[in-house]
């Protein structure tokens, strides 16, 4: 309900950049179908990838707990925040959404206050480049993957074996099955490449259904962990990894 109210407000957008929950769930993603709008979700854990919307987070933040010490209105600073030019631009938060800048306790000029069409885009880009620039200096290309390779990935605190199981549609982001059948999606900074000898995989689980599976050694690996066998039901009994020295039947 409340995109909902946004949206009637400002109109709905092209395109959602989020984290995944929420926003990766499936009732989300069918709430963007039906309004006609894509979701563009950020590597788990990897929190830069979504700066933007962490950097206004912490600004706002920030305001709210200054007000609250000093014992002031907070949403007089939230309106001085909205009013003030941003860094490296001419023009404010309220120049960029309504085009027009917003009354405050400030005196000002009614010819101030009038609307007037801008575009301020070409100056937030240029900042945004000049930032990119800066933290290039420090960064390297990292070699990207392919599925079927073997690869280190932090998962509840250790680095665990896996296998690239395929590339995600989102920049620099991997689908990544572990050796213990859960399948992650990570970014490539996450990622160390190595040399080992390719996991056994047992317990599949996959997260995503909507990833194929590779054509590589990773199913093949997979296959090897399956035996044939299912219960009364039909349901497939897939054998633990501690149990790969033993023949499992179902009686």
């Amino acid at each position: 309900m409340n995109l909902k109210s946004i949206f009637a407000r400002h109109g709905i957008p092209e395109e959602v950049v989020a984290d995944n929950m929420p926003f990766g769930s499936r009732e989300f993603q069918q709430f963007a179908r039906n309004w006609n709008f894509s979701v563009t979700t950020t590597s788990p854990y990897y929190l830069q990838s979504n700066g933007q919307a962490e950097r206004a987070i912490q600004t706002v933040k920030g305001l709210l707990r200054k007000a609250e010490q000093s014992g002031t209105d907070p949403t007089i600073a939230l309106l001085q925040y909205r009013n003030a030019p941003i860094a490296d631009s001419t023009f404010s938060p309220a120049q960029l959404l309504m085009s027009r800048n917003l009354r405050s306790q400030i005196p000002a000029s009614a010819n101030l206050l009038k609307p007037k069409v801008i575009d301020g885009r070409s100056q937030l880009q240029h900042r945004q480049d000049k930032q990119k620039a800066y933290y290039d200096r420090h960064t390297k290309q990292l070699q990207p993957l392919k599925s079927g390779d073997v690869v280190r990935i932090r998962h509840n605190g250790k680095w665990v074996r896996g296998v690239v199981w395929n590339k995600h549609h989102a920049p620099r982001s991997y689908m990544v099955k572990t050796q213990n059948g859960l399948l992650l999606r990570r970014n490539r900074r996450h990622l160390i490449h190595t040399a080992e000898d390719s996991p056994v995989i047992s317990t599949p689980f996959m997260d995503d259904t909507s990833e194929a599976p590779p054509t590589t050694a990773v199913s093949q690996t997979v296959s090897q962990t399956e035996p044939n066998c299912r219960t009364r039901s039909g349901r497939a009994i897939r054998q633990p990894v501690r149990f790969q020295d033993y023949v499992v039947t179902v009686q």
